[in-house]
């Protein structure tokens, strides 16, 4: 068997009357709450569809017929303010609605604008966070960039501390190589002074065993005596004038030594520099190329200026062979000439 409803339409029209007869709007909550809340409110609002268009057509004759004729007008004047107060209060009812309808449409839309800018800025952060990356990426580029021109920076900077190494050691053997060629030349210059004196005594003493032979000759003796020396003399001054030389040229050393040192505190400064501000890599190392390449003229100057005092020394030296080789042929001369 079927299971009989909760609720049938004859209990939604005696609510709805009553609820009517109250001077209230039969609404589907109101028809709830006075069946006892029993039942379900969509088969309260099907009843109550059946009934108002059913009211609609039929009008007082809805009413219960065992009413009295008396009455009969009061009903009907209370049932006509009744329906025209339900329908004030329905029209009211659905104003409200629609109101309310419109404001949510209203919301809904300024909802959907909200969203749609809420979804521009989104695009817009996702652009700015895209360029972000990009930007984030290209500094981390540039920094890789700026590392290895800064390694690049260190092998020049090591490669020029192992030619101004290079150079110092060039310019100590130079200096070792002046101070024993001067060395050299005083020993030569002692070497041939003790042969000249030696010579002299030996001179001196034949002269001296041969006086009684040999007075005529005293006084020519006496003045090739005198020229040698005047000769000896005249190689002291240019033994000293060749020391003075050498002071000078030794000076002139130490000060291109003291100059490339300045020169290599200088390029440590740049290194340093260089690893400070990376930005100016480049220039740093135009500059640190310019001074290599001043330090390679300098030592090409220095070389140049080496090779050439060798030169002036070794024609010196030459010059002074000679001499003692023309000294040696006059005594030679004076040793076979009796007159």
């Amino acid at each position: 068997m079927a299971r009989p409803p909760v609720i049938s339409y004859e209990d939604v029209a005696r609510a709805c009357v009553k609820i009517i007869g109250s001077g209230r709007y039969p609404s589907v909550d109101a028809i709830y709450q006075e069946l006892g809340r029993r039942g379900s409110k969509s088969t309260i609002h099907n009843h109550q569809k059946v009934w108002r268009e059913q009211f609609m057509e039929q009008g007082l004759s809805m009413l219960p017929a065992a009413l009295p004729d008396d009455l009969l007008p009061a009903i009907e004047a209370f049932w006509s303010q009744a329906i025209l107060a339900a329908s004030q209060q329905y029209s009211k009812y659905e104003d409200g609605w629609r109101k309310e309808l419109d404001e949510r449409k209203e919301q809904a839309d300024n909802d959907a604008l909200t969203i749609e800018q809420l979804c521009t800025e989104l695009d817009d952060r996702k652009r700015a966070l895209s360029e972000a990356f990009d930007r984030q990426t290209a500094a981390e580029r540039e920094r890789d960039e700026a590392y290895q021109a800064v390694k690049s920076c260190n092998l020049t900077i090591q490669s020029l501390e192992q030619e101004v190494q290079r150079l110092n050691r060039k310019a100590e053997s130079d200096y070792k190589d002046h101070v024993e060629r001067l060395d050299n030349l005083q020993a030569q210059h002692h070497d041939q002074v003790e042969s000249l004196n030696h010579s002299l005594d030996a001179m001196k003493q034949k002269h001296a065993e041969d006086e009684a032979t040999y007075t005529r000759m005293v006084d020519y003796w006496m003045g090739q005596v005198d020229d040698a020396r005047i000769q000896i003399s005249q190689l002291n001054e240019q033994l000293s004038e060749q020391k003075r030389l050498a002071a000078q040229d030794l000076n002139l050393e130490r000060t291109k030594f003291g100059k490339l040192s300045q020169r290599y505190d200088h390029l440590q400064e740049k290194a340093d520099r260089l690893e400070a501000t990376a930005e100016k890599l480049r220039s740093d190392l135009s500059i640190a190329s310019e001074r290599q390449h001043e330090s390679e003229l300098a030592l090409s100057e220095l070389k140049a200026q080496s090779a050439e005092r060798e030169f002036g020394l070794r024609s010196e030296i030459t010059s002074l062979k000679s001499q003692v080789s023309d000294l040696r042929a006059k005594c030679a001369r004076l040793k076979g000439d009796p007159d």
